[in-house]
């Protein structure tokens, strides 16, 4: 697809929106990672649930959609309702980025529509401001969550160290499932 019978089919400038469009997905993936962080946090396990149970429950909010994970929020009325309408709002423009703006850029370009390069790159830009800002918040919702739960102290102690990387095990024993079923 880099070269077509016009010569080049991307150039360096639209190379350079190609990089920021992967910054920005960057960004709109930690802000993913951190919703799920913070429904975890707001999972329901019964008394004392077993370690299976627990990292069933962990394994269930990390293959979550952000759509599932804000209505599992929302039953909670703990986070604020309306930054719960904002992280609506970012899921709709985390949708649209991730399936439809790059191939509509792509396929104008090819369609013979005239492209504006930086246009695109300030567009990116400002999408990526909001996904990192949108992250931070999500940071502070969850550091008021693990001190309302007591287990910000368990989280910085070699338990919590060891807790962490059996969860991160597991995540990548499920993906691999996945993978190869």
């Amino acid at each position: 697809m880099s070269e077509g019978s016009e010569g080049t089919f991307f150039t360096e400038e639209e190379r350079k929106v190609f990089t920021q469009y992967g910054i920005t997905l960057l960004l709109v993936q930690r802000f993913e990672w951190s919703l799920k962080r913070l429904s975890n946090l707001y999972t329901d396990l019964g008394k004392e649930p077993t370690l299976e149970e627990v990292l069933e429950a962990v394994q269930k909010k990390f293959a979550s959609a952000a759509g599932p994970l804000t209505k599992h929020l929302k039953k909670h009325k703990s986070v604020p309702e309306k930054f719960l309408e904002e992280v609506e709002q970012a899921t709709n423009a985390r949708n649209y980025l991730a399936h439809e703006y790059l191939f509509q850029y792509v396929l104008k370009k090819r369609w013979g529509v005239k492209v504006n390069p930086q246009a695109a790159i300030t567009y990116l830009q400002s999408q990526a401001q909001y996904f990192q800002e949108l992250d931070d918040e999500l940071d502070k919702l969850i550091r008021e969550r693990e001190q309302e739960l007591g287990i910000d102290r368990i989280l910085t102690s070699d338990t919590g160290r060891l807790l962490e990387e059996v969860i991160q095990e597991k995540m990548l024993e499920s993906e691999s499932e996945e993978e190869h079923s």
